[in-house]
């Protein structure tokens, strides 16, 4: 079940800077990376690369056993237009049957948020965005495993979007776009068992004031 956060009055650059200072974060505090990330990989001939492992982080040695953390930020759009919600197509891999979803994905490293919203938008889609999206809502999961904790921050926009409907997805995951009546997008939402549509619906009718948060643990 979800636990909702009061809505602050936060603006799009605010989470960009909130995003920013979480990656800053897990820079600053070794302790929360995987030995992955935190040592120097070896060659073919077992020689350390990038410099020893002493002067990559001296406090640190392969005896250690650190927690794994993993971070993904997610720009979804949430576009209206004339009483239909915008909709994608798209099949996960080894899933027979595809599923509707929003438009978007998952910002690259070093991409900025609103960067990545109008990236997924026009490759899933085929449009682009029009003005300057704001917060309608954002979902915070949590998943913890016995490697560490799994978390996603799935920021979701109210934006406008012009243009013809062409999917170009690199990943070959969406098979095609539509414009939706937004009742029957709330159905269509519902059969993929991966997404809840329950913070769309309140942000759609109203219930939820926009920039409202929400935060789930998942299993």
């Amino acid at each position: 079940m979800y636990r909702t956060c009061p809505a602050p009055r936060v603006t799009v650059q605010a989470y960009h800077a909130l995003y920013v200072l979480a990656c800053r974060f897990w820079v600053e505090r070794p302790e929360y990376l995987t030995q992955r990330d935190i040592l120097p990989q070896e060659d073919s001939c077992g020689s350390l690369q990038g410099g020893s492992q002493q002067s990559f982080h001296p406090q640190l040695d392969r005896s250690c056993i650190m927690p794994s953390h993993s971070f993904k930020l997610i720009a979804s759009a949430v576009a209206r237009l004339h009483g239909d919600l915008l909709l994608v197509q798209q099949r996960y891999p080894g899933d027979p049957r595809p599923y509707w979803g929003l438009p978007g994905g998952q910002v690259e490293p070093g991409e900025e948020l609103l960067a990545g919203l109008r990236r997924e938008v026009r490759e899933e889609t085929g449009l682009t965005l029009v003005g300057t999206p704001t917060i309608a809502f954002v979902i915070q999961m949590l998943r913890q495993t016995e490697e560490g904790t799994q978390q996603w921050l799935a920021c979701h926009f109210a934006c406008e979007v012009a243009g013809q409907l062409s999917p170009q997805d690199p990943d070959g995951l969406v098979l095609s776009a539509h414009w939706v009546q937004e009742q029957t997008a709330l159905e269509h939402l519902g059969t993929d068992p991966q997404y809840d549509r329950e913070p769309l619906r309140r942000w759609l009718c109203g219930e939820a004031a926009p920039g409202a948060i929400y935060s789930l643990k998942i299993k």
